[in-house]
């Protein structure tokens, strides 16, 4: 099962006891812990966020915070790719997608 199907059916069940099947409140905490977790490997791309024409921020889609700052290069007409592309943000956890 991958993770978007698993949430929907975690919010299915969510909804379910909203309409009064009766579950342990340990239990929906720990439901919208698995719902919270599963959403942060569901890939997201970072923003862009331009400081000026030669430097960007990478910005996380999810907790909004700075991933790293690239530099334009001149010679090559292209933006350096030297800083190390993370699979997660450091901060949330949030997985990101390059491509």
């Amino acid at each position: 099962m991958d993770n978007e199907i698993a949430i929907r059916e975690m919010n299915r069940l969510k909804y379910k006891m909203s309409e009064g099947i009766t579950l342990d409140e340990t239990l929906f905490k720990a439901l919208n812990t698995a719902i919270f977790a599963l959403e942060k490997q569901i890939s997201n791309k970072p923003m862009i966020e331009m400081v000026n024409e030669k430097v960007a921020d990478v910005i996380c889609p999810n907790c909004k915070k700075n991933i790293f700052r690239c530099y334009y290069e001149v010679k090559g007409n292209e933006w350096n790719q030297s800083q190390k592309r993370h699979k997660y943000c450091e901060d949330c956890g949030q997985k990101l997608e390059w491509e």
